[in-house]
């Protein structure tokens, strides 16, 4: 059996990427599939037919062909054709050789875990979700590994942690339930094995649909909780030497501040003493002062200290159309919590004024589900407080919902006049490991 494939087309500006026709195709098929490409294949569709289809022919195409810098796959001999698309508006993404799941069944639930779990029903956790092969204890691709790698660094700078498998609902229960514990049992011993020394707790929800379709229910959700913060303690107070109370030096000092005797009142740094005694001359015509000459301290030149702390960030989330099918108000609402809560609480977001930027878009952020539209979600850059959700951002292709939503509002912060910035791509995949944005540039 073959098919072939066309050139994934992104326009220019904030609308994701779709699966092609073609991928579902492939979905259905039942057997291993040989990819003939006989119009080239962009190396977005490759990535994005690795999450569909578990690596089962993908993964054999990318370890014959050679996948380019410029993200297109040419043709080295081995049955793979050169992209001949020129379309500037094509989203290139380079794509690594990524091993193939392994094939199924494997048998793995058929006995109890190792290590012991706690089980609990299932239920939605929030977390860092890391997403597996179809029955198996491995991690679905090389993005999971990167994000395993951020939740490893959070995990050694908190108080406990705990680890929560899941599985999807094909299949026997009880199977499944051992499944999800030894996915969870997996990651926990990732955990320590890497140094994390704080407390490690191990939950098993066994099969479950409350992350939407099957796909996403192959998880691990790992949870966190910092230390408690303590207040640091402010600085001894400098003594400054006792001098008689003095309207006039007050005024006196105030003058000499404004004409420049403190480094922040002037372009040339410090004053020279030659300018101090100048400075004092001017201002007791001004002032009456008639004592020795006054140098502002420190402690006068210092700024007013500020008015108070920085308010907390805000999450106040609007909906329309959200009660209807195929949409849940709740699991939308629960979504955006999720996406505002692991910006707030986890490093992730590299630059903490673009974190700032994030957290606020939240303040007043309205989400519309909308009935039609081909794409995951979208949001315009200026002066809007929208994001827009499309039926497909449901499915499997377009990953979590709390991952479609954070992109749609990172978008919201990106003040690129033309194109699609590189934000959005790169907090997703930091975040949540889907997508094919670079980590490092969420900052």
């Amino acid at each position: 059996m073959s098919y072939g494939f066309e050139c994934e087309k992104v326009p220019a500006g904030t609308m994701r990427p779709r699966r092609r026709p073609q991928a579902q195709r492939i979905l259905d098929a039942p057997t291993p599939i040989t990819l003939d490409h006989t119009h080239g294949m962009h190396a977005h569709s490759v990535l994005a037919l690795q999450r569909q289809v578990g690596n089962r022919a993908v993964g054999v195409l990318l370890q014959r062909c050679a996948v380019q810098p410029s993200g297109k796959v040419v043709d080295d001999g081995c049955g793979c054709s050169q992209d001949s698309g020129d379309d500037q508006s094509a989203r290139p993404v380079p794509v690594p050789v990524q091993r193939a799941c392994p094939p199924t069944p494997t048998g793995i639930g058929r006995t109890e875990s190792a290590e012991s779990c706690a089980t609990r029903g299932a239920e939605t956790v929030s977390g860092s979700l890391l997403y597996f092969c179809r029955d198996s204890t491995e991690l679905l691709d090389a993005g999971q590994e990167r994000l395993l790698e951020q939740v490893i660094t959070d995990a050694k700078t908190s108080a406990r942690t705990e680890v929560h498998g899941n599985a999807s609902k094909e299949g026997n229960p009880v199977y499944n339930t051992n499944l999800s514990c030894k996915r969870a049992a997996a990651i926990a011993g990732r955990l320590r094995s890497a140094g994390v020394g704080a407390p490690i707790s191990v939950v098993s929800h066994g099969p479950t649909d409350a992350y939407g379709p099957q796909p996403l229910n192959r998880n691990v959700v790992v949870s966190t909780t910092p230390h408690p913060s303590v207040p640091a303690e402010p600085p001894a107070p400098t003594k400054e030497p006792p001098r008689e109370p003095s309207e006039a030096r007050d005024r006196q000092v105030a003058c000499v501040k404004r004409l420049g005797g403190c480094p922040e009142t002037r372009p040339g740094g410090l004053p020279s003493p030659e300018e101090i005694t100048r400075y004092n001359e001017q201002c007791r015509v001004e002032t009456g002062y008639e004592g020795v000459d006054v140098t502002p301290s420190a402690d006068e030149c210092a700024p007013s200290p500020p008015a108070g702390p920085a308010s907390a960030p805000v999450f106040r989330v609007t909906t329309s159309g959200c009660e209807q099918s195929p949409y849940q108000r709740d699991r939308v609402l629960q979504a955006a919590r999720a996406a505002f809560d692991k910006v707030a609480s986890t490093n992730c977001v590299k630059s903490e004024s673009l974190r700032e930027a994030i957290l606020a878009r939240f303040d007043g952020l309205h989400i519309s589900c909308e009935r039609e539209g081909s794409d995951c979600g979208s949001a315009r850059r200026y002066f809007n407080d929208t994001v827009k959700l499309y039926p497909p951002a449901l499915e499997a292709s377009c990953g979590p919902l709390e991952s479609t939503i954070l992109h749609e509002v990172v978008h919201m912060t990106e003040w690129a006049l033309f194109g699609h910035g590189d934000l959005a791509g790169a907090c997703e995949a930091s975040r949540y490991g889907f997508g094919a944005g670079d980590p490092d540039k969420c900052r």
